[in-house]
């Protein structure tokens, strides 16, 4: 009815009901499949020929330019962002929009009398072609898994391609999402963790423990009284224990150390500060003035009797 195969009967025929149902049939189809821009410009014409050839003059357009369309859209696409689905999906879009424009020639010749094969040959052509066009837009990082792909024999077809890809996206994806959760977990525990204490050095004799009486750190960080602290390596294992004989005596040290006075350095000898000539020239005046005081000491006592 639309192209004209049938054509109207007579208003008298027999056959014209039923054609002028049809007619009312495919004018509805037509009619709600528009727009209501384009619907209002068609909807007085009287039969569904007229509608579609008034459709085909305004809208028409010829393979050639759509097909240049769709092969520049094609030649320019390239993933970028988009995953691998999405990539798939709108490369196969095109592909199929194109191969209903160009469809693939076909050898017409009966399958047991054909000897050229053309057909084969000819889907192996756009096989490869389809493939390379497909690989050539996915970004830098698939470049191992691309050289896989064209290294296959027989060369995978298109959904074949998809599959492996996905594959190895899901690979790549994984991996990287443990890393970011392991770093987010990292972080979060290097926030509360508190700064190491340095510990006093065992040498350090100048802090005493009041509590294990033992020298090199003090009472605030010992780990008798206190236990591991957190971070420790045998932090959460119970505190040490004391060793009952070594404590005991270092106990009876500090206390009979604690008791005993301190005692004053001892004096240097006599030697140790003036040379010899000044000991013996030292010597010499303390002498002299003991002769001097005894003398004086003597005078003062006939003075006293004769008095």
């Amino acid at each position: 009815m639309i192209g004209g195969t049938l054509s109207q009967s007579l208003t008298t025929s027999p056959l014209y009901p039923f054609w002028h149902r049809c007619n009312d049939m495919v004018l509805s189809w037509l009619l709600n499949s528009m727009c209501s821009e384009i619907r209002d410009s068609v909807v007085y014409f009287g039969t569904a020929r007229e509608i579609w050839e008034d459709l085909t003059v305004r809208f028409s357009q010829g393979n050639v330019p759509r097909i240049f369309q769709l092969k520049k859209e094609l030649t320019a696409l390239h993933q970028g962002s988009m995953s691998i689905t999405a990539y798939f999906t709108k490369m196969r879009i095109l592909t199929d929009k194109l191969n209903a424009l160009a469809p693939i020639p076909k050898c017409v010749c009966a399958q047991n009398t054909c000897t050229c094969g053309v057909s084969a040959k000819l889907a192996a052509y756009e096989q490869i072609n389809i493939i390379s066009q497909f690989l050539m837009g996915f970004n830098e990082v698939y470049t191992g898994i691309r050289g896989q792909i064209l290294m296959m024999q027989p060369l995978p077809t298109l959904s074949q391609a998809y599959s492996l890809l996905l594959q190895e996206e899901n690979q790549r994806a994984a991996p990287v999402h443990n890393v970011s959760e392991n770093v987010a977990m990292n972080v979060k525990f290097s926030g509360n963790k508190p700064k190491p204490i340095p510990y006093a050095k065992k040498n350090d004799s100048t802090k005493v423990c009041e509590y294990y009486h033992n020298s090199g750190h003090s009472q605030e960080k010992c780990f008798f009284l206190h236990g591991y602290i957190d971070w420790h390596r045998l932090h959460g294992k119970p505190k040490p224990k004391m060793r009952t004989g070594v404590t005991g005596a270092v106990k009876k040290v500090a206390q009979v150390s604690a008791n005993v006075p301190d005692r004053p350095p001892p004096a240097s000898t006599p030697s140790e500060v003036f040379s010899e000539a000044q000991c013996e020239k030292l010597t010499r005046m303390i002498q002299n003035n003991m002769k001097t005081m005894s003398n004086w000491s003597a005078g003062s006592q006939l003075s006293g009797s004769f008095s």
